[in-house]
């Protein structure tokens, strides 16, 4: 007989439920700085940096479609904000420095690309109150301002800055920034010339202050074969050493030595250029049947007119010397891109010379080069107008402005939202040379929200500075790059408008 055996079970004692602690992730705009309030629309909160150096965080909530405008203001002439606005993903969607006027901020009619809650980051360098706002709406509300259609825009008068030097070859007619650390120390450049080509070379002191004695700098030629170029440069009264107009007797590649004449260290400018000139000094806007004239006290530089032309347009140029003393060297017209579609050379310096008939291959600023002394006058007219090309964009929307100092060799980026169909201007502006940082030489790239390099641009016709169009092929982020040339550096202006 089998007896049952029953397992003893121990009783257990159920647990009292206890609740498992949810981790919230910390939102990505943690990261950006100390939150500092919720905007809403058409409301304007007071806020104050306390400290140099803070980053404030605003969020907001906003549709796919709306669009936003959000600024600040000040009467504190010590804040100078930036604000950069974030999706709810944490994309960078936009940045803007001074659009606002008197160093503020001003994102306008930004639409926004979705659903979602949008935060800003407001940065500032030293401490000081101010005001921020927000406005949403189902359509653009800003008016846009007037745009007057050019290929460029209008360019100041006056020498461009000398860029940087980044490499040893010398490109004709773009100046470098050069030193001598020693008193006998030597530096080299290149440059490449065909036989037969006028050449100029010119090396300038560069005076470190009032009371440090200027560099005077010394020139020597070395043909592509090793034999020193025959030639003695002349000395001007503030030092420089120039070879103008010296006839190149091989192709190939110069070599230019500079030292110091005197015994002195220091900064210089060096500079080439084919021709009768090395250095482009920009005049101003030339309008058809004006006279233009002045001294051309300064051998060696190119003076430079823009006009305004139409693609067929037909115009005829004539430069004359005035008291019997004035003569010219040469006379060009280069299209917007900077090739020279005529001009004429004399054999010797003549008191007059004329382009008689030339036709403008395309729509655009053109720029008229003159080299020459004494006293010269210059005017152009139509002989003949191309009809009136279909109207393009007549307004103009500002989508940021930045004002910084460009580091060398780093990319700096800036987001932009484009539209497609959209034609963007671009401008980066080189500013004044500070003490420490050598003037930057300005490189501008457009990237699509893949990344794909949409455009580079270096330099323009006559200045250093990158000035262009794009058109936009699709809706979204874009990233404008900015970066000087080699190891240059120095303050920056960055703009981008939106051309409607």
């Amino acid at each position: 007989m089998y007896k049952r055996q029953f397992d003893t079970l121990t009783p257990s004692i159920t647990p009292t439920p206890s609740e498992t602690p949810t981790i919230t992730p910390t939102p990505f705009w943690a990261a950006l700085g100390t939150f500092s309030g919720i905007l809403e629309d058409d409301l304007t909160l007071n806020a104050a940096f306390l400290e140099p150096a803070q980053s404030h965080v605003y969020l907001f909530t906003g549709a796919a479609g709306d669009y936003a405008t959000l600024g600040i203001t000040t009467t504190d002439p010590a804040v100078d904000p930036r604000i950069q606005l974030y999706d709810p993903l944490g994309e960078a969607l936009a940045i803007d420095d001074d659009s606002g006027g008197a160093l503020t901020p001003l994102l306008q009619d930004l639409r926004l690309p979705r659903d979602g809650e949008y935060s800003l980051r407001a940065q500032n360098v030293t401490a000081g109150s101010y005001q921020i706002s927000l406005a949403l709406a189902a359509v653009p509300q800003a008016p846009a301002t007037p745009y007057n259609p050019t290929a460029t825009p209008t360019r100041a008068p006056g020498v461009p800055t000398p860029r940087a030097i980044a490499g040893t070859v010398l490109v004709d007619h773009q100046p470098v920034i050069g030193r001598l650390g020693s008193a006998t120390g030597v530096t080299r450049y290149f440059f490449t010339a065909e036989a037969g080509e006028q050449l100029t070379v010119v090396a300038s002191p560069v005076q470190d202050s009032a009371q440090e004695p200027s560099l005077e700098p010394s020139l020597e030629v070395i043909m592509p074969s090793g034999a020193p170029l025959n030639v003695t440069p002349t000395r001007t009264r503030d030092g420089a050493a120039r070879l103008v107009g010296v006839t190149a007797p091989e192709s190939g590649t110069y070599t230019v030595f500079v030292g110091a004449a005197n015994e002195t260290p220091g900064n210089f400018v060096i500079g080439f250029g084919v021709g009768l000139s090395y250095q482009p000094v920009l005049v101003g806007e030339a309008l058809p049947g004006e006279t233009y004239g002045g001294n051309a006290e300064l051998p060696g530089t190119r003076a430079i007119w823009t006009v305004d032309l139409n693609r067929g347009d037909t115009i005829g140029v004539l430069a004359e010397g005035l008291d019997g003393e004035g003569l010219i060297s040469s006379l060009a017209l280069a299209g917007p891109d900077g090739t020279v579609i005529a001009q004429t050379i004399p054999n010797a310096p003549a008191a007059t010379a004329a382009i008689p008939l030339v036709e403008a291959p395309q729509t655009g600023v053109y720029d008229l080069w003159m080299t020459g002394q004494g006293l010269i006058q210059l005017r152009w007219n139509y002989l003949s107008r191309a009809p009136t090309p279909p109207p393009g964009p007549t307004q103009i929307r500002r989508l940021f402005t930045i004002s910084e100092v460009l580091p060398p060799q780093t990319y700096v980026y800036y987001p932009f939202q484009g539209q497609a169909g959209q034609q963007i201007r671009v401008q980066v502006i080189a500013g004044a040379v500070g003490a420490l940082a050598g003037p930057v030489d300005p490189v501008a790239t457009v990237l699509d929200a893949a990344d794909t390099v949409l455009i580079e641009v270096d330099d323009t016709a006559a200045s250093t500075n990158p000035v262009f169009t794009l058109a936009l092929t699709a809706s979204g982020t874009y990233r404008l790059r900015v970066n000087g040339y080699g190891n240059s550096s120095g303050p920056v202006t960055v703009i981008v408008d939106a051309l409607e």
